[in-house]
């Protein structure tokens, strides 16, 4: 089973705690409002770290090339490693150090939580209600929907 790695600085639970959720612990997930990942096009290839508020429609962004830049350039749409903050501040800081990191720095910490490098975001999108927010999201990006009958 994929361990999908989120990290929550929360005052009930020790400072640097990792969780690792999995179906049955969705609901940690949802004490993280805001995450930092790393997106790559192919396993040791090149990397990508964000930050975002909402992680499905970023991702789906990336995934759609809908934002141009480093990783529509690159085609960075496979997310391998995430964590999860329960503040922007904290998100953005930790984006701007592993950013500044050495990239063998950052392929650890992806072979450490992530060792197969698979991609989390379907397998994630399967396990949490509010991935159906994204589809309605999609559907008001694309317009409405031609009228059958």
């Amino acid at each position: 089973m994929i361990r999908h790695p989120t990290f929550c600085r929360s005052s009930r639970r020790q400072p640097g705690s990792r969780i690792f959720w999995t179906p049955k612990h969705v609901h940690f997930m949802f004490l993280c409002m805001f995450y930092v990942y790393i997106l790559t096009n192919k396993r040791n290839g090149t990397l990508y770290t964000g930050h975002a508020d909402n992680i499905y429609r970023r991702i789906w962004e990336h995934r759609g090339g809908h934002v141009p830049g480093f990783a529509a350039k690159y085609g960075c749409n496979r997310l391998v490693w995430m964590e999860g903050h329960e503040s922007r501040e904290t998100a953005f800081r930790r984006e701007r150090q592993i950013k500044a990191w050495k990239r063998a720095w950052k392929l650890a910490l992806i072979e450490r939580e992530n060792p197969e490098w698979q991609d989390v975001f379907d397998e994630m999108l399967a396990w949490v209600p509010e991935a159906t927010d994204l589809t309605r999201w999609q559907r008001q990006q694309s317009g409405p929907r031609p009228s059958t009958g």
